[in-house]
């Protein structure tokens, strides 16, 4: 894993090399004005080549790669990715 160069706390980040990529997955909700009724579309996050994962108390998660560092707040419906060599689940 990456050297973290510049941290405000001691963050513990769990070793993701496992995942080809990560989403996450947010429900959208809006009124649709012609039927009037609630309609909900998916709205997904991708992160190619995650290498880290630290989550948060609040929920949220930090998640880097070997070039971007990304916060994705909580509030996520879902989260999938696919494994490395057949790995499909890791905690």
């Amino acid at each position: 894993m990456p050297k973290v160069v510049k941290a405000e706390k001691d963050l513990e980040f769990k070793d993701v090399t496992n995942e080809v990529w990560r989403e996450y997955v947010f429900p959208l909700g809006f009124l649709n004005p012609k039927t009037g009724e609630v309609e909900v579309i998916e709205h997904v996050v991708r992160i190619e080549g995650p290498v880290g994962v630290h989550v948060s108390a609040s929920g949220g998660h930090r998640v880097f790669t070997k070039t971007l560092s990304f916060y994705v707040r909580p509030g996520w419906s879902a989260i999938r990715w696919p494994g490395k060599d057949g790995i499909t689940y890791q905690f």
